[in-house]
């Protein structure tokens, strides 16, 4: 594994087209709707950080940060933080609320991977 296979990006509404939606026909994007401030986004974001590394090459990770980019949190109805969607061929086909266990999350990218 080399580092080129990790992909992680910092999402903003400029480059949310680019870097979800259409990555999302190459292979899925897992969204992460994130506050800085939440200690449970923190901890979620870590694991998923590790996770890229182990899957390199399967998905991307991306993190939106809800107070920094209001209008994807509107747009995706984003109640609660964090949220994961999962992104492929351009829709959302899975979304998750609340804290997701380092082994849950590894599951589902498995099913999607």
């Amino acid at each position: 594994m080399s580092e080129q296979d990790v992909f992680i990006f910092e999402i903003s509404r400029a480059n949310f087209n680019t870097s979800v939606v259409l990555n999302s026909y190459k292979i899925p994007v897992l969204v992460e709707f994130m506050g800085v401030w939440s200690e449970p986004c923190i901890r979620m974001a870590d694991d998923l950080v590790e996770l890229a590394k182990e899957f390199a090459g399967q998905f991307i990770f991306a993190r939106v940060d809800v107070d920094e980019q209001p209008e994807l949190k509107e747009e995706y109805g984003i109640e609660n933080v964090p949220s994961l969607s999962v992104f492929r061929h351009g829709e959302v086909v899975r979304s998750e609320e609340g804290l997701l266990q380092h082994e849950e999350l590894q599951a589902s990218l498995r099913v999607y991977g």
